[in-house]
């Protein structure tokens, strides 16, 4: 069978993933959620863990390297490890619980370096993406949502929402939370009784 050509080939790949969603409904859909990120965001082991972090001052070199290092390990490693079993991710995986939509959290230093997560990040220095740069700022704090991405794996649309860590009122690093819109949608479902 010979190969589609290009342009008939992203036409089918189109017709199969579904509609992006609509603005407005994008917009209720992320307000719904908006609440648990800025709860995630000012929750104590967390802002003590960013706090501690910026203390550090560790070199954009070294940030660099940790970069490198947690890119290249497949599996786990201590440096892995460490940012998934702190208080500080244990913080986010209780608040994450309460809301089955959440697909990923994590936390960012004043240098975009990573603090705690959820389950492993694609990179650690997350300085030169959007979700940081929009959401520190520059040190003035403000909440970036997102385009929403399509996710092949879970055949739903994504989106993440990123607001500032602050620290009374200074901005000390940010957070990142991805939602699957689907179930943002969805009630959340009452524990049932073991």
């Amino acid at each position: 069978m010979a190969p589609l050509p290009l342009g008939l080939a992203i036409t089918l790949a189109l017709a199969q993933a579904p509609p992006r969603p609509d603005p407005a409904a994008l917009k209720a859909r992320v307000a719904r959620g908006l609440p648990l990120v800025r709860q995630m965001a000012s929750d104590a082991a967390v802002v003590s863990a960013v706090v501690a972090q910026d203390a550090r001052r560790q070199s954009l070199e070294d940030v660099k390297r940790l970069d490198r290092e947690w890119t290249a390990t497949r599996g786990t490693s201590e440096l892995i490890r460490k940012h998934l079993d702190s208080p500080c991710a244990r913080a986010l995986r209780a608040l994450a619980a309460k809301e089955p939509a959440v697909v990923e959290a994590f936390a960012m230093d004043d240098q975009g370096a990573l603090v705690c997560t959820l389950a492993k990040t694609t990179d650690y220095w997350q300085g030169d993406e959007a979700k940081w740069q929009r959401s520190f700022a520059s040190g003035r704090g403000a909440e970036f949502v997102d385009d929403p991405q399509f996710d092949e794996s879970a055949q739903s649309y994504c989106i993440q929402v990123s607001v500032p860590v602050k620290d009374g009122g200074r901005v000390v690093g940010a957070i990142t939370v991805g939602f699957d819109l689907d179930r943002l949608d969805a009630k959340p479902q009452a524990k049932q009784a073991p």
